[in-house]
């Protein structure tokens, strides 16, 4: 119906409405698109890999305070991979543009602190707000009085007027939060583009990291296991081959047994002006969600942890991006650490940790867990 002439979201994430059945790229074994012109795909609408059933994307908020939830705070707490208000960040990032204001609130209706009054200044600012509803999620862009204009994706018919009391209900679904992405005026990308031009790139990852590739071997970084395992090694150490360096030859594996506690560390300067922490990971585990951990801290304040299991398997190497600006200083101790269970093997390999002055990150989205080799992996 788009005219795509190759694969796109709905190809590569869509069976059917409500579906929790994995996507249509892991069971058909092909590679999923290059994101670039799809929102969904950076709110990871629809995605089983993020657990997201079709039609689904998911929004974060603070469940105990009436405050904002900002995208900061998902980077911090290591939400931000599958929150759908950082997912449209990321979108307009890549478009090109500048976002000045990124969070979710709960609304006052639900115990939060986003009024009718802050709808209204978002709409006189001329941007529109995306409404988080019981099981469904609308755009607001009007308002007369209490009563709130808005789009419905269930409609394209742009002749249909559809409106819904501020903190009441639609289609009986109480409205909850709000997902507000603000854009810096003129940072859009020109839609037409004349040579000569000059193209800004990304900042560089800065290093201040000695041996952040793991090149130098056994150097520069403290390891800690409790089955006494050397977590610096050479790629050539996993000897089925399964996993290689994602540059040059060695690597951090943590993990790879069972009651095992792998941590490496390193102390260092964490400057305002580069507080984003960037490495690449790989998942590989046979375990079950909820019993193997994966954390990173800095002076042992664990602030990031994500369960390690099968569902999560990243299939190959992917970008990890945390933000470290609540602990800027000297002297801060950056800490990687994996704890594994009694049972079920969980593994996570670590390469070419750097610091940044930006969080972007142009790497594609992970493979499917079930392509992914060696999560049998074992050291003994």
């Amino acid at each position: 119906m788009d005219g795509r002439g190759t694969r796109g979201s709905i190809d590569d994430y869509w069976v059917k409405v409500d579906s929790t059945a994995p996507d249509p790229y892991i069971t058909g074994g092909w590679p999923q698109h290059a994101w670039g012109d799809a929102i969904g795909d950076y709110m990871k609408t629809s995605q089983s890999f993020y657990e997201n059933q079709d039609g689904a994307s998911v929004f974060y908020t603070w469940t105990s305070l009436p405050t904002k939830l900002t995208c900061a705070d998902m980077e911090n707490y290591g939400w931000a991979y599958r929150d759908g208000s950082y997912g449209r960040k990321l979108f307009y990032e890549a478009r090109g543009y500048t976002v000045t204001d990124c969070y979710n609130q709960k609304t006052d209706n639900n115990e939060g602190g986003f009024t009718l009054a802050n709808f209204m200044a978002e709409i006189d600012a001329g941007r529109p707000v995306l409404l988080n509803l019981e099981g469904h999620s609308i755009v607001g862009y009007g308002y007369n009085g209490n009563t709130i204009y808005i789009r419905d994706t269930w409609d394209n018919d742009p002749s249909k007027v559809y409106t819904m009391p501020w903190g009441g209900s639609y289609e009986g679904m109480k409205l909850l939060s709000v997902s507000v992405v603000s854009l810096g005026q003129g940072s859009a990308v020109p839609s037409k583009q004349y040579l000569p031009v000059v193209i800004k790139v990304p900042a560089v990852p800065v290093t201040n990291f000695l041996n952040p590739g793991f090149e130098q071997g056994r150097v520069a970084w403290n390891e800690s296991s409790t089955q006494g395992w050397d977590l610096i090694v050479p790629d050539s150490a996993i000897t089925d081959g399964s996993v290689k360096a994602h540059g040059g030859s060695w690597l951090t594996w943590l993990g790879g047994g069972n009651n095992e506690t792998s941590i490496i560390s390193q102390t260092v300067t964490i400057s305002a002006g580069a507080p984003y922490l960037h490495f690449w990971y790989w998942i590989g585990s046979q375990d079950v969600c909820g019993y193997d951990y994966f954390y990173v801290g800095v002076n042992g304040n664990y602030f990031y942890n994500e369960t390690i299991c099968h569902d999560r398997n990243t299939g190959g190497w992917v970008k990890k991006v945390i933000n470290l600006s609540a602990f800027v200083g000297t002297g801060k101790t950056v800490q990687f650490r994996l704890i594994t269970d009694s049972s079920l093997n969980s593994n996570v390999f670590i390469d070419d940790v750097s610091m940044s002055a930006s969080s972007y990150t142009s790497e594609q989205s992970p493979m499917s867990p079930d392509l992914f080799p060696g999560a049998a992996l074992e050291r003994r």
